[in-house]
């Protein structure tokens, strides 16, 4: 009975020293440290089983006759020996799955890492195309801005421009300025007596009133002109100017009086490149058609391209008609 107190004792000793050391390894799993125990309790069981002896095992007191033969004493510790061995070698297989698991667990560590990485690229990617459409939007938004300070100071000028225009006229002691004087200059112009207006009598007339009036009026013409040519000529990179809109708010701050000058005054052979702008834009939209037209030629305003009056009255030659001259008209 001690014996077997004994025994018992070195089992459980030898059992939890094993798992003692057994446990704390993280790098094996679970399973493997319960297949591992199963091992290690089967080897010490199959050495205790046959009667609890750890001494009658080893020395073969009980077992063993020692009158018997060298070799039977051998051949059984040779016995005990290959058992012992068997279960080591199942134990260096367990070791081989072992390491296999654990490069397994390796390999998929680096996979997650590779997958945690390559979400991180992502996520900067995405973060680099948000970065760069806000840094567009701000580029467009700048672009825009600087468009438009330049564009309405000039409209500004302009306008500056028409309150200042003076008319002179020292003969008559007519005094007048802003829109009143560029109405008498308008007066001035259709001012043309009771013959017929064909185009060649136009010329002079046009040729001969720019010339006279060229002081007081050149540098309204340029300035309107400028203001065409900044809008037209944009460099427009985000392609976000309307053009057309920037244009009409030109239009809208010009009278009637006005776009007939505007007229007369791209028509000047001087004057050709101001005549393409209100072609491309439709300036003379709102030219309403006037009394003295009949006294025109129809073949004036045919100078123009049909856009040039968009689609205002004197877009079509049915309404031309009513406002302008018919009969006897050779340029017809």
């Amino acid at each position: 009975m001690e014996n077997f107190a004994l025994h018992l004792a070195i089992l459980i000793v030898f059992l939890s020293l094993g798992m003692s050391l057994l446990y704390p390894i993280k790098e094996i799993s679970k399973p493997f440290k319960i297949v591992i125990f199963i091992i290690f309790l089967n080897l010490l069981l199959t050495i205790y089983l046959p009667n609890f002896s750890l001494l009658n095992i080893l020395t073969l007191e009980k077992n063993l006759d020692f009158e018997k033969s060298a070799t039977d004493f051998w051949a059984i510790r040779g016995q005990i020996g290959d058992l012992i061995a068997g279960h080591f070698t199942a134990l260096a297989f367990i070791g081989i799955l072992i390491n296999i698991s654990q490069m397994r667990k390796s390999l998929d560590k680096q996979d997650e890492a590779i997958k945690i990485q390559q979400k991180e690229m992502q996520n900067q990617q995405k973060e680099m195309q948000a970065t760069t459409k806000s840094l567009e939007l701000q580029s467009k938004l700048i672009e825009k801005q600087n468009f438009d300070n330049t564009y309405f100071k000039m409209l500004e000028a302009f306008i500056n421009i028409k309150k200042t225009v003076n008319y002179k006229n020292y003969e008559t002691k007519n005094f007048k300025i802003g829109e009143e004087a560029l109405f008498q200059y308008f007066l001035d112009w259709i001012d043309s007596g009771d013959s017929l207006m064909n185009l060649e009598k136009f010329n002079e007339k046009n040729i001969e009133f720019s010339n006279n009036n060229h002081l007081f009026l050149s540098h309204y013409f340029r300035t309107l002109y400028r203001i065409f040519k900044y809008v037209d000529e944009y460099n427009d990179i985000y392609n976000q100017i309307d053009r057309n809109h920037y244009i009409k708010l030109v239009r809208a701050q010009l009278s009637s009086s006005e776009l007939f000058l505007i007229m007369c005054n791209s028509l000047n052979p001087t004057q050709y490149k101001s005549k393409i702008y209100l072609e491309k834009y439709s300036i003379l939209e709102h030219l309403p058609g006037m009394k003295f037209f009949n006294k025109w030629y129809i073949s004036i305003l045919d100078q123009f391209e049909v856009k040039a009056f968009g689609d205002g009255i004197l877009s079509d030659i049915d309404n031309r008609k009513e406002f302008f001259y018919s009969e006897n008209n050779a340029d017809r």
